[in-house]
């Protein structure tokens, strides 16, 4: 029997009301004429979606009404409880077990129907680099945000920090500005703290983040790399991941947060952002060069580590745009596959850009590879409807990003 949902039966009514025609509608929906006309026939007759033909079989509708309601009752009260714990809590239940009970596919098939599981979404995995073992400073960058405070005469700051894993010093310490206590850095703040490292230190081999949104597309199970994670790319450096809920591995930035905060004179009153940011400053380089560390044996990193001072990969804001690599970009994503649902638009969205897909069938599953020769999207639905679109936001600037947001007067350090 031909079938369809629920939600397809609904759009048909919406575009049935609007004035379009059985080819529009087929073409949207990559249905056949003939499959069109039959179900807008019934729409026009007012025949609900099992009207015709055989009558339509719910799952489980051979078992009692009373058992299918327990069944959708542990389901809506405990939410975590799935086919196979509802199938198992009915073998230990005095009232169920004694009854013919239904399969774990069956109590499956119910909750779907009824809409308590939500649809199955293909997942894919953002491509990541293997972690260097930190063997010689600026192997590996740890960057982490310590959460919003407040300073006398500033307001609410973030305070961004980056640290180095193999000579435990601190690379930057920058105060974000935050407007409300709820608010939280943003990518060009990140930027920010991540080019005032690099000024005078250079650029690093790897750097590690946590799994925030601003490094890793966390809404999706088909991640796209974020913006952050692409400017890094194309300034050649490999991005990494912490381990999901294991602070463990961002633990020299994560330990930093406390002492550095702790460090730093927050009573006395600041003229402005550009003071307290001018302090912070003062207090990194007192920390690199005075302050003992227990694991360098009381000495302070640079003491145990001169040339950790520098890098060798100087980095020059004023030509930041001249240093990226855009084919560093394009030659990751090639290998990444991602997949996404059309919208009722005709849109699918990837990396924060929208793309239009004229003649598209809706609600349907997308498959998008990247094709570097031509810098486009190939996008693949039901295995033979084919969409070539350009990739967007991929320009130099855009990578850059908000250059609204000025960067803070730093020394910018010359290695030779």
């Amino acid at each position: 029997m031909d079938k369809i949902t629920t939600k397809e039966y609904h759009l048909i009514e919406e575009m049935v009301k609007t004035g379009q025609t059985n080819k529009q509608i087929a073409t949207r929906l990559g249905w056949s004429l003939r499959r069109v006309e039959k179900w807008r026939f019934r729409i026009r007759h007012h025949q609900s979606m099992g009207s015709m033909g055989r009558p339509p079989k719910t799952p489980m509708d051979h078992f009692s009404v009373a058992l299918c309601e327990q069944v959708e009752k542990w389901r809506v009260d405990y939410g975590g409880w799935g086919s196979i714990t509802i199938h198992t809590e009915l073998l230990l239940n005095e009232k169920w077990s004694s009854c013919k009970l239904p399969s774990i596919s069956s109590i499956y098939r119910l909750l779907s129907y009824k809409g308590l599981i939500k649809p199955f979404e293909r997942h894919s995995d953002l491509s990541v680099f293997l972690q260097l073992k930190a063997e010689s400073p600026h192997d590996i960058w740890q960057i982490d945000g310590r959460g919003n405070e407040t300073v006398n005469g500033v307001g609410i700051v973030s305070l961004l920090n980056i640290k180095d894993v193999f000579s435990r010093m601190h690379i930057s310490l920058y105060p974000a500005p935050m407007k409300t206590s709820k608010n939280h850095p943003t990518t060009a703040q990140y930027q920010n703290a991540f080019r005032l490292g690099a000024i005078q230190h250079g650029l690093p081999r790897q750097a590690q983040t946590d799994h925030a949104s601003i490094f890793f597309d966390n809404n999706s199970k088909s991640p796209f790399p974020t913006q952050f994670y692409l400017w890094l790319l194309a300034l050649g450096i490999q991005p990494i991941f912490s381990r999901v809920h294991i602070p463990q591995d961002q633990a020299k930035v994560e330990r930093s947060h406390q002492t550095t905060w702790n460090l730093l004179n927050r009573k006395s009153p600041y003229a402005n952002w550009q003071h307290f940011f001018e302090h912070c400053q003062q207090r990194r380089i007192w920390i690199n060069e005075q302050m003992p560390c227990a694991p360098m044996d009381g000495n302070p990193p640079l003491t145990v580590f001169p040339h950790a001072e520098h890098s060798g990969r100087a980095f020059n804001p004023a030509s930041e745009a001249d240093s990226l690599q855009l084919s560093n970009i394009f030659d990751f994503i090639e290998n990444g596959l991602w997949f996404r649902t059309v919208s009722k638009d005709q849109t699918i969205s990837l990396g924060n850009q929208v793309y239009y897909l004229s003649q598209a069938p809706i609600l349907k599953k997308a498959e998008i590879k990247f094709r570097k020769t031509d810098q486009c999207f190939l996008i693949t639905i039901n295995d033979k409807i084919c969409f070539k679109t350009p990739i967007k936001g991929m320009t130099k600037q855009d990578l850059i990003g908000d250059v609204s947001l000025p960067l803070p007067d730093v020394q910018l350090k010359l290695f030779h």
